[in-house]
């Protein structure tokens, strides 16, 4: 009995030993993923909708110019989502409207929500990349 016990015991330390090696080597790819400017891309969609919370900002899209789905969710957070907030997105964000942005299209296979990191609104800068690039990067990296 107390072999079947201490196999069983094994079977679960290997099996979260495993799971802890994937996700540490998965949390690496992502960031030296996002750590490069060549993965970010500029694109317009037509805004489809809002979700907003104290944490994030999400925009949906349709009609994304190139990389995409037909549609997808984008996101504001950390630095980001307060840059924009004072810039006073929220009276600016209108469903219909066409806004550009500037993203990165890596996919993880998560339902993940892609990052903004630079959005533009009738011609109006309120976040540049210059900016909103290592604000992501910095947030990814402490919080994911």
């Amino acid at each position: 009995m107390k072999k079947i016990f201490a196999g069983i015991g094994i079977t679960i330390v290997c099996i979260l030993a495993i799971v802890f090696l994937f996700t540490s080597c998965e949390k690496k790819r992502m960031v030296d993923y996002y750590s490069k400017e060549e993965n970010y891309i500029t694109v317009s969609g037509t805004l489809t909708h809002i979700h907003s919370t104290d944490e994030t900002l999400c925009l949906g899209f349709s009609d994304i110019t190139e990389g995409f789905f037909a549609s997808a969710d984008f996101k504001f957070v950390g630095e980001n989502l307060d840059i924009v907030k004072q810039q006073g997105i929220d009276a600016k964000l209108e469903e219909g409207k066409t806004i550009e942005f500037v993203t990165a299209p890596g996919c993880w296979g998560d339902g993940y929500i892609y990052p903004i990191v630079e959005i533009t609104i009738d011609g109006e800068t309120l976040l540049k990349f210059e900016e909103g690039f290592p604000n992501f990067l910095e947030y990814f990296k402490k919080n994911w």
